[in-house]
C-alpha cells in the first residue's frame, strides 16, 4: 500500500489524539469511542480515495460508524 490518500497522516493524527488522552489519564469512554468511530470513517474514506476499496464499501463503513456515533450520543 502506498500510504493512502492521506499518506498515513490520518492514522498518525488519531494515534496522537488517543495517546495524548491516555497520557492525560482522560477516562471519558464516550469521547474515546467517538474519536475511534470518526477515525474509522476517515480511514474508510482514505482507502476509497486510494482505490483500495470501492464507494459501496466506504458507504457501508460510513453508515455503520454513524449509527455507532448516534448510539454513543444517546
Amino acid at each position: 500500500m502506498s500510504g493512502g490518500h492521506f499518506d498515513y497522516k490520518d492514522i498518525e493524527a488519531f494515534n496522537i489524539i488517543l495517546d495524548t488522552l491516555e497520557q492525560d489519564k482522560f477516562k471519558d469512554k464516550k469521547l474515546l469511542k467517538l474519536i475511534s468511530y470518526v477515525g474509522n470513517i476517515i480511514h474508510a474514506y482514505d482507502w476509497w480515495q486510494s482505490g483500495d476499496t470501492g464507494e459501496d464499501t466506504f458507504k457501508k463503513e460510513y453508515y455503520q460508524n454513524i449509527q455507532n456515533i448516534k448510539k454513543v450520543l444517546k
